[in-house]
């Protein structure tokens, strides 16, 4: 069959256009219309895996807190305003950067991830009213741990007393407390205490499940002032930390710098307490290091507190030489001390850090005999400028007086002073003073040092005209050794009696030096009654103030720098000490020695003792004169025993030394008692031998 043919309904094409249609195709290649679908589709399924990484990473930095612990860390230092009261724990600067430092990264990111230093809560109203809120409210949960490091003078308050000596009902009393930064003498004295128990609660009440207290004693030894003979804290502090917690969550644990009779040390050229350094290290990771720890990257409880009384006991023998040891100690709240074998095992504190291979090689470099260099020697304070005339100095002239007046003989008065040398060395402060200058930082100390003494009684200044003398030691076989003395050149040199001191307003001894002349001003230059009269506790404390704040001057960071301006309002204050106008009393507010001081000589003018002192017999006035500056003298005496034997190290002088001293001032002190009541014009034509007697004794026996 033949088929039909079709019909064509379009124009018809020729055969030569069709060809080169099909030719124009197959250059142009495939056809593209499906490519935009194509990319649409590739796109969208890139955008869906990037949101699906995105919310598996963000699901990831969620969720897996939650199942894992974090650690936090705070910061309680209490180095500044105690300046006018107690001087601070040296180098808080220095060992609170480390420590921030070496925990930098590696705490909690809810916190920063840097240690947190609570800078608002110094004061006893903020440590004991807002401290436990503000941990309360810190975001932690019960898997995470916390670290405190807490720093500050430390004490056991003595039991407040009504009029009849019975002993009065007292939260304080009784118990380990730090001291508060505004804390004050003024008053009952000093009550601007915490007691460590609440700090440890307070702390603990965080919603952690262990924490950590690290907590710095200090080196508060001996102060009678309130009430500190010698470091009973740790003692005190089994018993406040064995009851049942109040507040705490979790497991509370604390470890201290020190244990009882002991203090905090700290190293001089490495500017750095032992405990704090110590702390920082075993933190940073050395204590996961054999033989402390196994190396699993965390640091814990058990590996730490072996590696910082190990390296704190270490750091204190070869600096002391032996003499000073220091060991730490840890409690736990609820149950008091615990030996370091007690310790639980998986306490964890704190994860190391990638990079701390070199934590213990750092704190090895710090050890005398263990660094590159040679061992360091002891620090001591730049010399102080020319000090205040001291006891001695006041009792010479006093010698002067009965020598003159009573006719005595020459082999019991005091020997002729020597003339001043073409250039004298700069006269040491005064015995209190000195006391507090020598141990002010008693800690400060990296090589062995000879067996402690006494140090000599205050070098005159070049114009004083006061023989220079110094008190008998205890020799080997316990009896009194007396220094020898140089024989003094006939020519005397002019007496501090007949020329006033000059002030000098950059010279805070100096200027406390004037309140110690018993010479008024010029022209008349009458006779009057020294600060050391009428108000030595007052005098003593301010010394002590000066003393301390001229070490803290030679150090670095914001403690030196309060030192020095503490020193300069010192100066003002001392400068307008008679200043009664407003301006004037405005200055003496801001140096509260200086206004102590003022307030005292206000009342003893205010009750006529110039006048009195000024009409006494010059025997009598004499006889005074030598009686209280041998009580400041035993002062000194047993201020710098207490302080370098912390009241419980061995006595570098004889004691029987010191009860015949004081046997001397009682004897004296009866003469005084029984030539008070003769007239002046009985006493000027009389020879007083019982009081001649008893003021030559003091004087020879203070000179010796």
């Amino acid at each position: 069959m033949n088929e039909s043919p079709r019909t064509q309904t379009g124009p018809a094409v020729p055969d030569a256009d069709a060809l080169r249609e099909r030719q124009d195709r197959w250059r142009a290649g495939p056809s593209s219309s499906p490519r935009p679908a194509t990319r649409k589709v590739a796109a969208g399924a890139g955008l869906a895996l990037a949101a699906l990484a995105a919310l598996v990473l963000s699901t990831a930095l969620i969720v897996a807190p939650l199942f894992s612990w974090q650690t936090a860390g705070v910061a309680l230092v209490l180095d500044g305003s105690t300046r006018d009261v107690l001087p601070a724990v040296p180098f808080a600067h220095q060992d609170m950067s480390a420590l921030a430092a070496s925990l930098s990264g590696r705490l909690a990111p809810s916190l920063s991830s840097e240690l947190l230093p609570l800078k608002d809560f110094d004061t006893v109203e903020a440590i004991r009213d807002r401290l436990h809120g503000f941990c309360v409210k810190m975001p932690l949960r019960g898997k995470d741990s916390m670290i405190a490091y807490v720093r500050g003078q430390c004490l056991v308050p003595p039991p407040l007393l009504d009029t009849d000596g019975n002993e009065r009902p007292d939260p304080l009393g009784g118990h380990a407390c730090l001291v508060a930064t505004d804390a004050t003498l003024r008053g009952e004295g000093l009550r601007e205490l915490v007691p460590i128990r609440d700090v440890v609660e307070s702390i603990g009440s965080a919603a952690s499940l262990t924490t950590l207290v690290a907590i710095d004693l200090g080196n508060l030894r001996w102060d009678p002032r309130i009430g500190v003979l010698c470091g009973l804290v740790p003692r005190q502090l089994d018993r406040d930390l064995a009851g049942p917690p109040l507040r705490a969550n979790g497991q509370n644990w604390v470890i201290a710098s020190h244990d009882t009779l002991q203090y905090s040390g700290a190293s001089g050229t490495e500017k750095r307490t032992f405990f704090a350094a110590a702390l920082e290290q075993g933190l940073a990771g050395a204590a996961d290091q054999a033989p402390w720890g196994d190396g699993d990257r965390v640091v814990e409880l058990h590996e730490l507190a072996p590696f910082v009384v190990a390296w704190t006991s270490e750091w204190s023998r070869r600096s002391s030489g032996g003499r000073a040891p220091q060991r730490p100690v840890v409690w736990k709240l609820g149950a008091g001390r615990v030996d370091l074998r007690d310790i639980p095992r998986n306490i964890r504190l704190v994860r190391v850090s990638p990079n701390a291979g070199g934590a213990l090689a750092t704190l090895r470099g710090l050890l005398p005999g263990r660094a590159s260099t040679k061992p360091a020697i002891p620090a001591v304070p730049p010399p102080a400028p020319p000090s205040p005339a001291s006891a001695p100095a006041t009792t010479a002239v006093a010698a002067d007086a009965v020598k003159g007046d009573a006719s005595t003989s020459d082999s019991q008065a005091a020997p002729p002073p020597s003339p001043a040398p073409p250039s004298p060395a700069p006269p040491s402060p005064a015995p209190a003073a000195t006391a507090a200058t020598a141990t002010a930082q008693p800690a400060a100390i990296d090589a062995p040092a000879p067996s402690p003494t006494l140090p000599a009684a205050p070098a005159p200044q070049p114009d004083a005209g006061i023989p220079k003398a110094e008190l008998p030691v205890a020799g080997p076989s316990g009896e009194a050794t007396p220094v020898a003395q140089k024989p003094a050149p006939s020519p005397p040199a002019p007496s501090q009696s007949t020329a006033p001191i000059q002030r000098r307003s950059d010279d805070p001894w100096e200027l406390l030096n004037s309140l110690t002349s018993r010479t008024g001003p010029p022209p008349t230059l009458a006779p009057r009654p020294s600060v050391i009269d009428y108000a030595p506790h007052l005098w003593r404390q301010a010394a002590s103030s000066v003393a301390a704040a001229t070490t803290d001057a030679s150090l670095e960071g914001p403690v030196a720098d309060r030192a020095r301006a503490a020193l300069q309002r010192f100066n003002a204050a001392t400068l307008s000490i008679d200043d009664a106008t407003p301006k004037g009393l405005a200055i003496l507010a801001g140096s509260p020695p200086a206004e102590t001081l003022a307030a005292a000589r206000r009342a003893a003018n205010a009750a006529d003792l110039p006048q009195a002192w000024s009409s006494a017999p010059k025997p009598l006035q004499a006889a005074i004169a030598a009686r209280n500056d041998a009580v400041e003298l035993g002062w000194s005496m047993l201020d710098v025993i207490g302080r370098l034997s912390g009241g419980a190290g061995p006595l570098f002088i004889d004691p029987g030394l010191i009860e015949g001293f004081i046997a001397r001032i009682a004897r004296l002190s009866d003469a005084i008692a029984n030539a008070s009541t003769i007239s002046q014009a009985e006493s000027e034509s009389t020879r007083l031998d019982p009081l001649t007697t008893a003021t030559q004794n003091m004087i020879s026996q203070a000179l010796l």
